[in-house]
C-alpha cells in the first residue's frame, strides 16, 4: 500500500491566499444565444433606429457572428417574452410551482374572485337589504358572500 500524501499548514496557508488573488477568468467563447444576449441592447438600439432585423443580422455576420435575420428575430422574441413572464411575476408576487392553478376553471374563478371582490360585496348588500350588526345575520352574510363568490 502506497504511503499517504501529507500537506503542510503552510503550504494550505499559501495555496489560500494565491488561490485569492487570482482575478476573475473571462469567457473567451460564447453560444450564439449568449453572444445574443450580450448583445441585446444594442441590437434593440439599432432595431429602434429603424433597421430590419436582417440588416441587423448583417452587420453581426460582418462582426464575425454569423446569424439569420429569422433566427436573430427569434432569439430576441424569446428574450422579450422571458422578460414580460419575469415582469408579470414580480408584479403579481412571486408564485412557487406547487400553488398554480390546475385547471382552467380554477384559474378564471380565481381572477374573478380577485378582479370583483367589492362588486360581490354590493351585490351581497343589495341581496341582504338592510344589514343588522347580529352574529346571526353576519354569519348569513358570510355564507352568501361565499356562495356569491363561488358562483363567479
Amino acid at each position: 500500500m502506497a504511503p499517504k500524501t501529507q500537506v503542510k499548514k503552510t503550504a494550505i496557508d499559501k495555496a489560500k491566499s494565491v488561490l485569492a488573488e487570482v482575478a476573475p477568468k473571462e469567457k473567451e467563447v460564447f453560444e450564439l444565444r449568449e453572444a445574443i444576449a450580450e448583445l441585446r441592447p444594442d441590437i434593440e438600439g439599432i432595431l429602434a433606429k429603424g433597421y430590419s432585423f436582417d440588416e441587423a443580422a448583417e452587420l453581426l455576420t460582418s462582426s464575425g457572428i454569423e446569424i439569420k435575420g429569422s433566427s436573430l428575430k427569434q432569439y430576441l422574441t424569446v428574450f422579450r417574452r422571458q422578460d414580460a413572464k419575469k415582469a408579470s411575476r414580480i408584479r403579481n408576487g412571486k408564485r412557487s410551482q406547487g400553488t398554480k392553478p390546475t385547471s382552467r376553471g380554477n384559474a378564471i374563478s380565481a381572477q374573478a374572485t380577485k378582479a370583483k371582490p367589492q362588486a360581490a360585496v354590493e351585490q351581497l348588500e343589495e341581496s341582504s337589504g338592510a344589514a343588522k350588526n347580529t352574529r346571526k345575520s353576519a354569519g348569513r352574510k358570510l355564507s352568501e358572500f361565499v356562495e356569491v363568490a363561488e358562483d363567479l
